[in-house]
């Protein structure tokens, strides 16, 4: 996020998840935040390893500091793991129970959220009919973006 609008709205949602993690009952510590901020920065989605090396400084520079963070930022539903390539993006609706749809480039890994105007009551419902829980309505699209299309 760039320029004063992106600042601001970078503001906005550091104060979402600040309020966020307070109604959870969780410390939005300085490794946390600062994580959230990497992310919320970034343009694209970074794995923990990228965010390991940006902790020099802050707090202890080890993956499992960092894997501690991302895992927290995700119980809260500030963050997503792109499951097709390791890596994490901020969600930048701030934290929500909407499912949501990711766009990945199989080329250069490009992500992009975007809304998803569907119900998925019923592909959940289907799901934990045939035996599964603890489901995640996020869906992951690949494809090629417009700059890797042939």
């Amino acid at each position: 996020m760039s320029g004063f609008q992106g600042d601001r709205r970078k503001q906005a949602l550091l104060l979402i998840a600040e309020r966020t993690a307070l109604r959870a009952g969780v410390t939005l510590t300085q490794i946390r935040r600062h994580v959230y901020s990497v992310l919320l920065d970034a343009d694209a989605p970074l794995g923990a390893y990228d965010i390991v090396k940006t902790l020099d400084g802050v707090g202890a520079v080890a993956p499992v500091t960092a894997y501690r963070a991302l895992n927290c930022l995700q119980e809260l539903g500030l963050i997503h793991k792109i499951r097709s390539t390791a890596k994490y993006v901020a969600l930048t609706s701030g934290p929500s129970d909407l499912p949501v749809a990711f766009v990945v480039c199989r080329e250069c890994g490009t992500t992009e959220q975007i809304p998803l105007d569907l119900d998925p009551t019923r592909l959940l419902a289907s799901a934990e009919a045939h035996g599964y829980g603890n489901l995640d309505p996020t869906i992951e699209i690949t494809g090629f973006c417009q700059n890797h299309q042939t």
